[in-house]
């Protein structure tokens, strides 16, 4: 129900379509490390985007577009106890994700993007928008240069959290600056 479900290293996911999956387009449920993804389109799949959990290391995301993801375009979801770290995020585009239409989101599934005890992360230069569809030419929430993890070494993994809250009343945390 995957589109992709990795568990192994020094793999390259280059170019490809990963559309209407069950679950979600790119998933690594289990130990897995070293793996470039690069001009992929990922949308429209029910769990998200890109759905990572842990233990993982040495992740390459840079220039996909993902779109319409029911649920974060780009999750890394780390226990507490597992490492997941060295990650470079990088001009991807992430568009209309954390949308309950395919299943009632959980909390913090309503973000474009949710990082949960990652260490060493560089996300940059990706483009977000939340807030809006195809019908609405206004965007309440526009996120671009967010996320910057620093000091890896001692475990701080400071993050600027804003919530917003929707006309409808959906309320959106969005990671960054408005």
């Amino acid at each position: 129900e995957n589109g992709v479900k990795l568990a192994g290293w020094d793999g390259f996911i280059i170019d490809n379509w990963f559309s209407g999956n069950g679950k979600a387009g790119f998933g690594a449920y289990e130990k897995n490390a070293s793996i470039t993804m690069t001009g992929n389109r990922i949308e429209w799949n029910k769990l998200g985007g890109i759905v990572i959990h842990s233990p993982v290391w040495h992740y390459n995301i840079c220039g996909n577009y993902i779109d319409r993801s029911g649920g974060p375009g780009i999750g890394i979801l780390a226990k507490k106890e597992d490492s997941c770290q060295d990650f470079s995020i990088v001009g991807n585009i992430i568009h209309r994700s954390g949308k309950p239409d395919f299943r009632p989101l959980e909390t913090y599934e309503n973000a474009a993007v949710r990082f949960e005890n990652v260490r060493g992360m560089v996300f940059s230069g990706n483009s977000m928008v939340a807030g809006c569809d195809d019908n609405s030419n206004v965007c309440e929430c526009v996120i671009d240069d967010v996320c910057h993890m620093h000091d890896p070494h001692n475990g701080s993994n400071e993050m600027r959290l804003e919530k917003v809250t929707l006309p409808d009343g959906r309320e959106l945390i969005c990671y960054g600056r408005r």
